[in-house]
């Protein structure tokens, strides 16, 4: 092996590779709730008119990682019925969904209004 192609395979190539796990570790940590992924399905609540459908999950644990839940609100007036991830919040396993109102949903106590595209993601805290 000639000594420019040691200096990539040893060099260059852990580089690229410890770059390549940074970004999808910032991804995980810091990424959107678009791209947060459901796991089990719980229960789906209906908006009072009918208009928007929660469903909650569990978020996808593992053996090292805690219960989450994820709420995906889903648009029933809309033809392909949009869905849209809203609520994220770590070390939960249960949800208490309540609608105050035809756009006002409760989750685990935090308000959000579905007509101003309000979301609450866990990961955000201090």
């Amino acid at each position: 092996m000639s000594r420019y192609t040691k200096r990539i395979v040893f060099t260059v190539l852990p580089l690229l590779v410890a770059a390549a796990l940074l970004l999808s570790s910032c991804d995980i940590v810091f990424g959107s709730l678009d791209s947060m992924k459901t796991g089990d399905y719980l229960r789906s609540y209906d908006s009072p008119d009918g208009r928007y459908t929660l469903e909650v999950y569990h978020g996808i644990g593992g053996a090292t990682v805690d219960f989450s839940i994820v709420g995906v609100l889903v648009d029933n007036s809309a033809e392909n019925k949009d869905k849209k991830n809203i609520y994220y919040r770590y070390h939960e396993s249960e949800a208490t969904v309540v609608w105050d109102s035809d756009t006002v949903v409760t989750i685990n106590g935090i308000r959000l209004d579905v007509s101003k595209n309000e979301t609450y993601d866990g990961r955000h805290d201090d």
